[in-house]
C-alpha cells in the first residue's frame, strides 16, 4: 500500500517511446525504498504496485478471469484492513456506490471487474492522485509523475500557493503538465473513459439541536468510528500527544474504545506540548516517548546533499510545511515509531470543530474570506511576476466549486465548507501522502461522515474551542481535567472561559479583514523563527553542497534575501529542486 504507477498502453502494447521516462518514474519508488509487489497488465494499462516501506501487506488481490483489486494508502472496509478488506470490497463493488457506506480511510482503489477498470480515492481527496497532461500516467507520487514529462512548465499561481501556504489548491499543481484527480467521481478508465458521480456519504446534524445534544451526537459518531479502527488494527497504533485539543480528543476516543496507543510528543523539553503531555501521561499512568530535536546530532555539511536527496524522494519532492530541507530527525523518529505500531493515527482536521477561520458569525463575500486567511505576505517579498490581486482572485475561483459559481456572498455555514473541503483537505493531503508510503496512516477527522457533521455546528458553539473541549469532557472526563497552556483553561471548565482569554479571542475575531495582513506580518516579525534564527543547515556552507551556483531559478519568482521564515526558505529551495529536476 506504499504507492502505484498506472501507465497507458498503446494498442495493447507498452509504449516504447515513453519507456525511458516510465523507467525514471519507477526509479522514484526504488529511491523511496519501496519494494515492487506486483505488475498487473490489462489490455489498455499496466499497473505497478508497491509495498509500504515498513510492512509487506497484501495490497493486491487477484480473482478469476484476470480480475483484481488494488489498494494504496490506508483502507478500512467493513471493519477490516489488508487483504480481507479488499476481498469483501471487490465482492460488494458496484457503480451505484452503495459500498461507500462501509468504506473508511485515506486511500486509492483500482478495481478491474467484469471487463471494466475503475480508479478512485477517498471522498475528500486527502490521499492525492496525480495525472500527467499526456493523460498516459496516473500515480500516487507527484515526483514519479514529474519524471514522466518531456516538458515541464511552472504554473505561477500554484507555485505561489506552495511558497505561501505549503500546498496547492484545487486540482492543479505547480507543474502545469500535472493535475490532481477529482475525488468527487469514480473514474472508469476502460474499456472507454467515463466519470461516474459519487454519492455523498454525509452525516448531518439537526442545526436546531441544543449544545448538549450536539455534543452527545457528535461524540457517539466519533466513538463508533474509533470502534471500527480498534477492530481493524487492535492496539498496533501510535499517536501524538500535545498541549492542544485535537490530540487529546483522539486520546479520549482511543481510551473510550479500549485502544492502548504508543504515545509520543514532538518538541523541546521546556515546550508547552511536552509539559502538558508529560502531566497527562504521568497522571493517567500512560507511557510517553519524548522526541526532542535538541537530542539529534548536527549533520555534517559534507553529507548534506545526500540527506537532501533522501528527503527529496521520501517527501515526494516538495514535502509539506518544511519542504525537503530538514535534518534526519523527523524521518528517523518516524521510523522508530513504526517499530512499535502498524497504524500512525493523526489528529489533523480536528480544527473543523473550532472557528478556525477566526471570523464572526455572519455572511461574507468570498473574496473577503479568502483575503482574511490567505493574504499573508507583502507583495515586496516577491518579484514582479506576482500579482496579489490575481493570486487572491484565482483562489476565489478555485473555491467556487463548493457553491453556485455565480454566487458572491456566502453564509457562515458555507464559509466553513471553504475551510473543510478546500483548505483542510489540501493541507492534510501532503503529509497523508508521505506517511502512507511508510505505514498505515489515518486521519479520522477528515472522514466525510465526521467532517460533514462539523458544518452544522453553530459558530457560537465553536468559539474559544468550547465545542471540542466539551467533546473531550463528555467522552473522557478524566482527560478533560488537565490544564491546557495553549488555550488557558481546563477543558472540563469550558463553560467558564477566563475573561482575558475571551477578550483576546474577540479582538482577533473582530479585527477588520483589511487590517489582518498587516497584523499578521507584524506578528511574524516577532516570530521565534526570524531571519537571525534560521537553522544551521540553511547556512550557505550547507546549501553550497546542493546548489554550487548562486543563480537559482526560484529567484525569478521570490526575493530570496527578503525571506524571514525558515519554513518558506526551505519550500523555496525545494521548489528549486523540482523546477530543475536536480536529484
Amino acid at each position: 500500500m506504499g504507492g502505484f504507477i498506472l501507465a497507458k498502453r498503446e494498442n495493447g502494447a507498452d509504449s516504447k517511446n515513453d519507456s525511458a521516462l516510465l523507467n525514471d518514474a519507477l526509479a522514484v519508488f526504488s529511491k523511496k525504498g519501496l519494494a515492487l509487489n506486483k505488475k498487473l497488465v490489462t489490455r489498455d494499462f499496466v499497473i505497478y504496485v508497491y509495498h509500504k516501506y515498513k510492512f509487506k501487506i497484501e495490497n493486491v488481490v487477484n480473482f478469476d478471469n484476470d480480475q483484481f483489486i488494488i489498494s494504496t494508502g490506508t483502507l478500512i472496509y467493513k471493519e477490516k484492513s489488508g487483504g480481507d478488506a479488499l476481498r469483501n470490497l471487490f465482492h460488494d463493488f458496484s457503480e451505484n456506490g452503495e459500498f461507500f457506506k462501509n468504506t473508511y480511510g485515506q486511500y486509492c482503489l483500482i478495481i478491474f471487474k467484469q471487463g471494466k477498470l475503475y480508479l478512485f480515492n477517498d471522498a475528500l481527496g486527502v490521499y492525492p492522485l496525480y495525472l500527467n497532461k499526456p493523460a498516459n500516467i496516473i500515480s500516487s507520487s507527484f515526483l514519479a509523475t514529474l519524471k514522466t514529462l518531456k516538458k515541464k512548465t511552472i504554473a505561477h499561481q500554484e507555485l505561489y500557493e506552495y511558497l505561501i501556504n505549503e500546498t496547492f489548491y484545487g486540482y492543479k499543481t505547480m507543474v502545469a503538465e500535472i493535475d490532481q484527480i477529482d475525488s468527487r467521481h469514480i473514474l472508469q478508465l476502460s474499456p472507454e473513459p467515463a466519470l461516474i458521480p459519487r454519492k455523498p456519504q454525509n452525516t448531518r446534524l439537526n442545526r436546531n439541536s441544543s449544545f448538549d445534544e450536539m455534543v452527545k451526537e457528535v461524540s457517539n459518531n466519533l466513538i463508533e468510528y474509533f470502534k471500527i479502527v480498534k477492530t481493524a488494527f487492535d492496539n498496533e497504533i501510535c499517536a501524538a500527544l500535545s498541549s492542544g485539543l485535537d490530540t487529546r480528543l483522539m486520546l479520549a476516543l482511543m481510551r473510550k474504545v479500549g485502544i492502548k496507543p504508543e504515545l509520543y510528543v514532538h518538541g523541546k523539553k521546556d515546550s508547552s506540548d511536552v509539559r502538558v503531555s508529560e502531566a497527562i501521561t504521568k497522571g493517567e499512568g500512560l507511557e510517553l516517548k519524548v522526541e526532542n530535536p535538541d537530542d539529534y546530532p548536527r549533520n555534517d555539511e559534507r553529507d548534506f546533499r545526500k540527506l537532501v536527496e533522501m528527503n527529496y524522494y521520501w517527501l515526494d519532492g516538495l514535502g509539506e510545511e518544511y519542504g525537503a530541507f530538514l535534518t534526519g530527525f523527523d524521518m528517523d523518529t518516524y521510523f522508530k515509531r513504526l517499530e512499535r505500531a502498524r497504524l500512525h493515527i493523526q489528529g489533523s482536521g480536528g480544527e473543523a470543530f473550532r472557528n478556525r477561520l477566526m471570523l464572526p458569525d455572519k455572511s461574507y463575500d468570498i473574496l473577503s474570506v479568502i483575503r482574511a486567511h490567505y493574504d499573508k505576505y507583502s507583495s515586496s517579498l516577491f518579484t514582479d511576476i506576482f500579482n496579489k490581486k490575481e493570486y487572491l482572485s484565482a483562489l476565489v475561483n478555485k473555491s467556487k466549486f463548493l457553491f453556485d459559481n455565480k454566487c458572491k456572498n456566502i453564509d457562515r455555514q458555507s464559509i466553513e465548507m471553504i475551510y473543510n473541503f478546500f483548505h483542510l483537505k489540501h493541507h492534510i493531503a501532503n503529509i497523508a501522502k508521505i506517511n502512507n508510503q511508510f505505514s498505515y496512516s489515518l486521519y479520522p477527522f477528515t472522514e466525510m461522515s465526521i467532517t460533514s457533521q462539523s458544518l452544522d455546528i453553530p459558530i457560537r458553539y465553536k468559539d474559544y474551542g468550547v465545542f471540542e473541549a466539551a467533546l473531550i469532557n463528555y467522552i473522557d472526563p478524566a482527560l478533560a481535567q488537565y490544564y491546557s497552556i495553549q488555550y488557558g483553561y481546563k477543558y472540563s471548565e469550558y463553560k467558564n472561559i477566563p475573561f482575558t482569554k475571551k477578550l483576546r479571542y474577540l479582538a482577533r475575531i473582530h479585527s477588520p479583514i483589511i487590517l489582518r495582513p498587516i497584523i499578521r506580518r507584524n506578528y511574524w516579525k516577532r516570530d521565534q523563527f526570524g531571519r537571525d534564527k534560521f537553522p544551521y543547515y540553511l547556512e550557505s556552507r550547507y546549501l553550497k553542497q546542493v546548489f554550487p551556483n548562486d543563480d537559482l531559478t526560484i529567484s525569478r519568482y521570490i526575493n530570496i534575501d527578503k525571506i524571514t521564515k525558515y519554513t518558506m526558505m526551505s519550500r523555496a529551495l525545494s521548489a528549486e529542486l523540482v523546477m530543475n529536476d536536480m536529484l
